[in-house]
């Protein structure tokens, strides 16, 4: 057994006031932590997803964190990231105006079980999460060791991390290869905002500067494949022509890509006799471009996201 913390709130409103209180609801605006006290030097008792409504009990002095429920679980978030519906503003703002109640804050250490966390991490390790709070499935990596094109299992699929002290930190990145847009971590991060189950690359001990070649021996990029046939345009799961693929003859589209193949295509090979259009909504409709050439690597808005094509002859 050891001491926890456990949190008392006594209301200093009176009753109307509180029953005012407990019936108020706001929107958390990011993805955000509920501690055990109103601070950030309390631990974490869960995540809460943006977007999501949260019953308002009461705030702590000057309305800089309020007290929330969040499924089974009641704690402290800070008033910066809960959101007034009506006025659009934060409650660390308004909460005066909206009279929510003033809660106070006392401390009391009782013993009570050991919460089970996380397995410790080697000092050379960064260890990687399926869900918030290092929850969920995982995988460690070794300092040195990367990935640029995490397995399906992984791919997008990172939700937090732990660092190791003598890792060197963890760059997590979009796209394949180090690419799309990356972060670099050097401390555990519970949840991992906009980075969240967006992660397709990763290199531990790297720090945040490249060029990042790909591990083990071997060229950069990889050889691409033959050329497509005459008359066709070849669309590949993966950058650089790699992964699953299919092709299409001129006169072909589709204007509603099956969900095998509806925003996973990567790259793209053009036979000089055709030209294709994508499309990012179905029916040909989104953001489309007209690409008459090869595409090693589609980038940005356009990797990932095509649902629709259609061929045409030169």
């Amino acid at each position: 057994m050891a001491a926890r913390l456990v949190l008392l709130l006594l209301l200093v409103t009176g009753f109307a006031s509180s029953a005012q209180a407990q019936s108020y609801q706001a929107q958390v605006t990011v993805n955000v932590n509920m501690r055990e006290g109103p601070g950030t030097q309390y631990r974490v008792i869960t995540a809460i997803p943006a977007g999501t409504v949260v019953p308002v009990f009461g705030c702590y002095q000057g309305y800089a964190w309020c007290n929330v429920l969040y499924g089974n679980a009641r704690g402290w978030v800070s008033a910066q990231y809960l959101r007034d519906p009506q006025r659009g503003a934060p409650l660390s703002s308004v909460g005066d105006q909206l009279g929510l109640a003033i809660l106070q804050f006392f401390l009391n250490q009782i013993p009570r079980p050991n919460q089970p966390g996380p397995p410790p991490v080697n000092a050379n390790q960064v260890c990687f999460y399926a869900d918030n709070n290092y929850q969920g499935a995982s995988f460690c990596a070794n300092r040195g060791q990367n990935d640029p094109d995490l397995p399906g299992s992984w791919n997008d699929r990172i939700s937090s991390l732990r660092v190791g002290p003598s890792s060197g930190g963890a760059l997590l990145c979009r796209d394949f290869f180090y690419q799309g847009g990356c972060d670099y971590y050097t401390s555990d991060a519970p949840q991992l905002g906009n980075r969240n189950d967006t992660a397709s690359s990763y290199r531990v001990g790297s720090g945040n500067q490249g060029p990042f070649p790909p591990p083990g021996p071997g060229p950069f990029p990889p050889p691409p494949p033959p050329p497509p046939p005459q008359g066709q345009v070849c669309f590949y799961g993966d950058w650089n022509y790699q992964g699953g693929s299919f092709c299409a003859t001129a006169g072909q589209s589709d204007p509603d890509l099956p969900q095998n193949w509806n925003d996973r295509i990567s790259s793209i090979r053009v036979d000089p006799s055709v030209w294709v259009q994508v499309c990012s909504d179905f029916g040909y409709s989104g953001q489309c471009q007209s690409l008459g050439g090869n595409v090693s690597q589609l980038t940005g808005n356009a990797n990932d996201s095509i649902s629709s094509f259609r061929v045409f002859a030169r």
